[in-house]
């Protein structure tokens, strides 16, 4: 939930960073690829060379890191997290390997911005202590009476 409307431009601007954090990897990996079926992109239609998206590629997740740390500790550890997988999906092979790998990331992927998203939105940035949970809801603490 938003907790004023404030919250919008910030939120909608982190997600898009994550996105472009994914596209620009995804693009660096296999340039060939989409030489043949996506000639619209911005490396094969020569919009930016191959080098300058390669160097973008590894500056834009250090400019998210710094943008999420503005934030709270726990919006930076969602981009940290969110950019471990997009590195691993692209540059360790996860994208190309056995589907279950493929889709464990994307799930991961579409998880860490939802979780970001809700944290730069919502009224508290930080995650809730753990002692606040089990108090509210005691399941977590076995009392089922």
């Amino acid at each position: 939930p938003f907790a004023s409307y404030e919250r919008i431009m910030p939120t909608a601007f982190w997600i898009w960073v994550q996105i472009l954090v994914n596209c620009l990897a995804n693009q660096t990996i296999s340039p060939e690829e989409d030489e043949v079926n996506k000639k619209y992109r911005p490396i094969p239609s020569k919009r930016i060379t191959l080098k300058a998206a390669i160097v973008l590629r590894w500056v834009v997740p250090v400019l998210d890191l710094l943008y999420s740390a503005m934030y709270s500790k726990e919006v930076f550890y969602v981009a940290l997290a969110y950019c471990i997988v997009v590195w691993a999906y692209n540059d360790l092979g996860l994208a190309s390997s056995h589907w279950a790998g493929r889709y464990v990331c994307i799930g991961l992927l579409m998880a860490f911005v939802e979780t970001g998203a809700c944290l730069l939105a919502g009224n508290i940035v930080h995650f809730p202590p753990l002692e606040h949970v089990s108090q509210k809801h005691p399941i977590h603490r076995g009392n089922f009476l």
